[in-house]
């Protein structure tokens, strides 16, 4: 096998681009420690939308052989999350 060096790389830039938004999707952007009696809500910037926040729980083998569960939110754009006691404290932590 001959290897030239004048010839550029033969991957396409579009495998390149659907890539970089794959590893752009998985990105950790913070974590919070569950506070109880507490739930998590999404504050939307832009259309001023309060919820609770959609979290999902994953069930796996942990390293001592019993089962472990992981929590994770699934993030929206333009939203922050913060944890309140219910939705009238969430809408005083806002206006702060």
């Amino acid at each position: 096998m001959e290897l030239d060096l004048n010839k550029k790389d033969t991957i396409p830039a579009i495998n390149i681009e659907a890539v970089k938004n794959q590893e752009k999707e998985y990105k950790l952007i913070g974590r919070a420690r569950c506070k109880p009696g507490q739930t998590l809500f999404s504050f939307n910037k832009v259309t001023g939308e309060l919820k609770p926040a959609t979290v999902t729980s994953e069930c796996y083998i942990s390293k001592f052989g019993t089962p472990a569960y992981k929590k994770k939110t699934n993030v929206e754009q333009n939203c922050f999350y913060f944890f309140a006691l219910n939705e009238k404290n969430a809408r005083k932590k806002i206006q702060r």
